[in-house]
């Protein structure tokens, strides 16, 4: 619910917000019809005119409501008053009997993905706020996440094949509606954002209760900032341990130094271990996204890490597979990781 004094965005906070994306040149902004995305086209088209960069928008029907579409439309209109051009792309094909919000994200991003490649555009803008970054962090920490997770979304990653910017993650989303609001601007209410079966619904309905005993949105986005922060160190650790261990780097193998490994604090192996795994399961990837080693159970990697420690401390030999791919350790020097045999197919015995 928005707060009573939320003020509105002015030109003088979006110049900040939006700085970073001067240099873009070009930029589609995703529209859900939402207040979060109707104030983001509405002052990112009047910042992009001030600047010289092209702004084009962009709504994904998903085709599972009947309102989807007038919804979409209604969007094309504002961008057209906006003098923005605008495209209504559709989710079509075979879809699964219930929609995850992840499956729907995914064939979002994929659409819009699409899209930009084809206009030769590089950067999508989403209008994610401080709410949904604390709902983010909330969510991974219940799911199990490490520093890298509990970080929260960043303002800008690649993804997708393509450059994602949230450039109002600071922004409550208070102020946006109250922009909208100030701005007569018509926004949408997406029926799935109040659907009780999504776990990010559950939690943003249990946020107020949880204010009250002082873990605010407040609190949990600190929490994600000092995350990103850790984050940030143990990377420095992992691209420098990773620089002195490295022998081999070929398409489908990483060969490292077993001596530069053995004493390495567990999670900073773990973090080699992943990055030789995601390496390797990129080439057996080509052209596909890169999930199977990106998205390894924490448990699993953390299994696999603890085994191997005790191996290079034992010196003992040691072979495992993940993610499609084999760690070996031969007991003296070096630690493979491989691409995996294809498993041989089961033949039925002969009668």
């Amino acid at each position: 619910m928005p707060e009573a004094s939320a003020e509105p965005l002015q030109f003088k906070d979006t110049a900040a917000l939006f700085a970073k994306l001067a240099g873009a040149g070009s930029l589609l902004v995703g529209v859900s019809g939402g207040p979060d995305s109707i104030a983001l086209l509405g002052v990112l088209a009047q910042w992009a005119g001030q600047n010289s960069v092209k702004l084009s928008s962009a709504t994904v029907d998903h085709g599972l409501r009947a309102g989807a579409r007038a919804e979409a439309e209604q969007v094309a209109r504002f961008a057209g008053e906006l003098g923005v051009s605008h495209s209504i792309l559709t989710w079509s094909g075979e879809k699964p009997d219930v929609v995850s919000q992840e499956a729907a994200r995914n064939a979002r991003y994929h659409l819009l993905g699409g899209h930009m490649r084809a206009l030769g555009i590089s950067h999508l803008v989403t209008g994610h706020t401080r709410d949904d970054q604390a709902e983010t962090i909330l969510l991974r920490f219940l799911r199990g996440s490490g520093p890298a997770g509990l970080a929260g979304m960043q303002a800008e990653v690649e993804r997708y094949g393509i450059v994602l910017a949230r450039p109002l993650l600071d922004v409550a989303k208070s102020r946006l509606i109250a922009t909208c609001k100030a701005r007569g601007w018509t926004y949408v209410a997406d029926p799935s954002n109040e659907n009780p079966r999504f776990t990010r619904v559950r939690l943003r309905r249990l946020m107020p209760e949880l204010a009250k005993e002082g873990l605010s949105t407040e609190r949990l986005v600190t929490f994600g900032r000092r995350m990103g922060r850790m984050e940030q160190a143990i990377e420095a650790q992992v691209t420098a341990v990773w620089a002195k261990a490295l022998i081999g780097l070929g398409d489908t193998e990483v060969t490292l130094r077993a001596s530069e490994l053995t004493g390495q604090p567990a999670l900073i192996l773990e973090r080699i271990l992943q990055k030789g795994l995601v390496h390797v399961a990129g080439a057996l990837c080509t052209g596909k996204p890169v999930t199977s080693a990106r998205h390894i159970r924490l448990e699993r990697l953390e299994s696999l890490t603890d085994l191997l420690q005790t191996a290079l401390h034992g010196q003992v030999a040691f072979r495992r597979s993940l993610a499609g791919c084999l760690i070996g350790f031969d007991g003296q020097n070096l630690v493979k990781i491989v691409a995996a045999p294809p498993r041989a197919a089961k033949t039925a015995p002969q009668q």
